[in-house]
């Protein structure tokens, strides 16, 4: 798997105005990224604590249920996979997604 940064999906800018100052950009993207996790921290906090009548289609929205619906509607059913962690390496596809989001797989024959 190749390795990713949030970095890379940041519309933000270097605050220093010479953005080749390593310390400075360095110091910026730690800002950055507490403010990630203050704002992804509190979104969950939130939406844990969210009393049924208070944004009803939000919680709607965002239950379990409709959030697996959402990601099962992201997947390639007829995609082969790989698994990459076994001895043999075998070739499977999707046939379910479990409640807590583990896929369940059939091996192609």
């Amino acid at each position: 798997r190749q390795a990713t940064c949030f970095s890379q999906y940041c519309n933000a800018t270097a605050s220093s105005a010479d953005a080749n100052d390593e310390d400075d950009n360095e110091e910026y993207w730690v800002e950055v990224s507490k403010k990630l996790a203050v704002d992804t921290a509190y979104d969950l906090h939130s939406w844990l604590h969210s009393k049924p009548d208070e944004h009803l289609s939000s919680i709607d929205e965002h239950s379990g249920g409709a959030i697996l619906d959402k990601w099962k509607s992201f997947l390639d059913w007829d995609m082969e996979l790989v698994l990459r962690d076994t001895p043999k390496r075998e070739r499977v596809r999707l046939t379910g997604v479990m409640a807590d989001g583990r896929v369940i797989v059939k091996e192609v024959e």
